[in-house]
C-alpha cells in the first residue's frame, strides 16, 4: 500500500524531515512507495535530497510563485493535498499521513514543561513517537562534491578566512555585521544556487551567522566543529523559541552549540508610518487576489 505524506511546505521542514522520512522508508514502509507532497519551488532541491531513494515520489503544488503568505500557501497545499488524495482513493487504498498541522499542537502540548516549548523539529519527530536523535543519525543527501567545489570557487575564490552570512533583505531581514569578525570576508547565499551545493562552503568558514532557516536545519548535519555558529532568533513565531533549556542546561532541538543572538532582524517591524501600514494593506491584498485566481 502506497503512503503519501503532507508536511509543512517550507524547504527548512522538508530537510528537518529527511530523518524522519528515511525512518518510516526503512522501517514502518519497507516495500511501500512514498509520495510526498511539494512546493514547485522547492521542487528542484527536495528531489536532490531524496534522489538516492527510487521509492520516494514528489508530487508538486504547480502554487503560483507570486504567492508568498505563509497562511494563504498552507491552505492552498491542504486544499490541494485533499483533492488529490480524494482522487487516489477512487483507485487504490494508501495510507495518508499529515505531519504536523491539525497535529502540531496536539502533539506540542505532551510537553510536561510549560515553560519551555518545543521547537517545531522535535514536534514532528514527536508525533510519530520516533526517537529525535534519527534528526541527525538518519538524516542523508548524497552530496555533489563537484558542485560544491564549483560554487566554493564562484562565491569564495581563493581561500581565504570568511564568514557565511545568510539573512534575506528581499523580505527585509537584515543581520547587522557587528557580530562578524571585521578580518574576515562576508560571503552570503547565492538564491540562484541549490542550497546543499553550500556544504563546502558551510564546512570551511570560520564563522557562521544565520537567521532561523533552511540553512540551519543543513548545517545541523554538517562537519562544523571549531566554527562559530551565530544563530539570530529575532524572527516571530515559532522561529523564536528558545533551543537552550537553561532549566536543564541542555540544548534542544539540535545538535550544535549556537551564539544565539536575540536582536529584531526583521526591518518591517521598525515601519510605523501610515505609508508603510497601506503598502502593508495592498501587498496583503495582492496576495488574496493570487491566492483566489491560482485555485
Amino acid at each position: 500500500m502506497d503512503t503519501y505524506i503532507h508536511q509543512h511546505g517550507r524547504l527548512g521542514d522538508m530537510i528537518l524531515c529527511n530523518g524522519l522520512i528515511r525512518y518510516l522508508l526503512r522501517n514502518k514502509y519497507k516495500k511501500n512507495r512514498i509520495y510526498i507532497f511539494c512546493r514547485s519551488r522547492h521542487l528542484k532541491s527536495v528531489d536532490f535530497m531524496y534522489r538516492d531513494q527510487k521509492r520516494v515520489k514528489l508530487i508538486p503544488f504547480n502554487e503560483n510563485p507570486k504567492l508568498k503568505d505563509e497562511k494563504l500557501l498552507a491552505r492552498y497545499e491542504t486544499d490541494k493535498a485533499r483533492n488529490i488524495i480524494e482522487k487516489v482513493k477512487l483507485k487504490k487504498k494508501i495510507n495518508f499521513i499529515r505531519i504536523g498541522f491539525e497535529n502540531y499542537h496536539k502533539t506540542k502540548n505532551l510537553n510536561p514543561d510549560k515553560n519551555f516549548p518545543w521547537p517545531c523539529d522535535i514536534v514532528f519527530y514527536k508525533q510519530f513517537n520516533i526517537p529525535f536523535k534519527y534528526r541527525f543519525s538518519k538524516s542523508y543527501w548524497k552530496r555533489d562534491k563537484k558542485s560544491e567545489k564549483r560554487l566554493f570557487k564562484k562565491l569564495v575564490g581563493i581561500n581565504q578566512p570568511y564568514a557565511f552570512v545568510h539573512d534575506d533583505k528581499d523580505r527585509n531581514f537584515i543581520i547587522d555585521d557587528k557580530n562578524i569578525n571585521s578580518n574576515l570576508k562576508i560571503i552570503k547565499n547565492d538564491k540562484k544556487e541549490l542550497i546543499f551545493n553550500f556544504g563546502l562552503i558551510l564546512e570551511r568558514a570560520k564563522e557562521i551567522h544565520i537567521m532561523e532557516s533552511s540553512f540551519r536545519q543543513v548545517i545541523e548535519v554538517l562537519n562544523t566543529k571549531n566554527k562559530k555558529l551565530y544563530l539570530y532568533k529575532g524572527r516571530s513565531g515559532e522561529h523564536a523559541i528558545d533551543l537552550y533549556n537553561k532549566k536543564t542546561k541542555k540544548w534542544i532541538g539540535t545538535s550544535k552549540k549556537w551564539k544565539i543572538v536575540k536582536k529584531n532582524i526583521d526591518s518591517n517591524k521598525q515601519k510605523k508610518n501610515i505609508i508603510d501600514f497601506f503598502i502593508f494593506l495592498i501587498s496583503r491584498l495582492n496576495q488574496k487576489i493570487i491566492y483566489y485566481l491560482n485555485l
